[in-house]
């Protein structure tokens, strides 16, 4: 849970994805599917084809340099992986992450079933997702690696148990770039890396270079997996603590506007 200096991110990935995509068998065999059905009975989880879900969760898995095989066991630490070549936290074999935003588990269960080497926490603001979160991930065996905390961004984001302790943050529909940019940056070591869902036409404009570096931030640059988009920003220095702003402010009054050129 250290923040010291370590290597940066690989972002050298490759241009296809080299999962198969079988991840049917997988899904319903693990329990996932149950999960995410009954998540969007709840409200946790949003409209569309599970299955479709799922495989835009496992980019992020691609986009962070994780396995590019399903697990083929329980949800259990397997020992060294590729995954091992990035950056972990001090004291602690396996990389440590964070679902900003969780809602229904989406992209963060899905990663902690298909990626057993490492840890993850599920941060979602709202009591009836959290309270879900918390039901998944007892009925996944997933509570020995992931934690559910129940707060807004920009409050977690001051906690020093929480504040530059992850090797990557993950955002898949928290809000706008602005936003995600600012109360993500906070919870990344020096070195970290935040990726973000990317709309499906490459939009570079999105992220801003002066802006991002005011909040330590570069641009990892973008790929392409399972035909969904994502966007590495890489934290090149630790964020400064004027950020994230008090709670709301972040979405009142946006660091940057994104404007198309």
């Amino acid at each position: 849970m250290g923040t010291g200096e370590r290597t940066a991110w690989n972002t050298d990935v490759p241009d296809e994805p080299a999962m198969s995509d079988e991840v049917g068998p997988w899904c319903k065999a693990s329990g996932l599917q149950t999960m995410l059905e009954e998540g969007h009975q709840r409200g946790a989880v949003g409209p569309g084809a599970i299955l479709d879900h799922v495989r835009h969760a496992l980019g992020f898995v691609e986009a962070l340099g994780g396995p590019t095989t399903q697990p083929t066991g329980p949800s259990q630490p397997t020992g060294p992986t590729q995954a091992q070549s990035q950056p972990a936290a001090e004291g602690n074999a396996w990389p440590r992450l964070l679902d900003l935003g969780s809602g229904g588990g989406l992209p963060g269960l899905v990663m902690a079933l298909y990626w057993p080497d490492v840890h993850l926490a599920l941060l979602d603001s709202q009591r009836r997702r959290t309270t879900f979160l918390e039901e998944a991930i007892d009925h996944l065996a997933l509570s020995h690696r992931v934690v559910v905390i129940c707060d807004r961004a920009e409050a977690a984001g001051r906690d020093p148990l929480l504040r530059g302790r992850f090797d990557a943050v993950v955002a898949r529909a928290f809000g706008p770039p602005a936003v995600t940019a600012e109360c993500g940056s906070p919870f990344l070591r020096t070195g970290g890396c935040l990726v973000v869902s990317e709309p499906p036409v490459e939009v570079a404009w999105r992220w801003p270079v002066r802006e991002l570096d005011c909040l330590g931030l570069t641009d990892g640059g973008s790929d392409r997996f399972w035909g969904f988009g994502y966007r590495r920003l890489i934290q090149a220095a630790i964020c400064p603590s004027r950020y994230p702003r008090r709670t709301g402010v972040p979405s009142k009054r946006p660091l940057f506007h994104v404007k198309p050129h």
